[in-house]
């Protein structure tokens, strides 16, 4: 799909100009969008992540965290990130919790992809 092709495209979905249901133009967006999550990942997984492992700077997945970590984690999110997130940010914030320890985010629906770099 040139450039051209793909403005198109974003211009009819915002501007109604075209006759897809609001199902089949998520799945266009979809078929447009998937390739280059997958291209994305590939980029990280293959180049970028190593590149910083041989630099001396390891990430560390979320779940390869102590629940100690975690704590402190959310903690310096609270602190040090939440002041410059607007509201709507923040309602996707992946440590919010309430009392009881249960997240505050809704679950993805499946037919958006999930971004895994693993």
């Amino acid at each position: 799909m040139s450039s051209d092709d793909a403005a198109f495209s974003v211009r009819a979905l915002l501007d109604g100009s075209d006759t897809d249901t609001p199902d089949e133009q998520w799945a266009a967006a979809l078929g447009t969008a998937r390739p280059l999550f997958e291209r994305q990942a590939v980029c990280y997984r293959e180049g970028i992540r190593p590149a910083l492992a041989d630099a001396g700077s390891h990430i560390v997945d979320y779940d390869e965290l102590s629940a100690v970590d975690r704590q402190q984690l959310r903690e310096y999110s609270t602190a040090a990130c939440s002041p410059f997130r607007c509201c709507h940010s923040r309602d996707a914030d992946p440590f919010s919790t309430d009392e009881a320890g249960r997240s505050a985010t809704k679950p993805t629906p499946a037919a958006i992809p999930v971004w895994s770099a693993q």
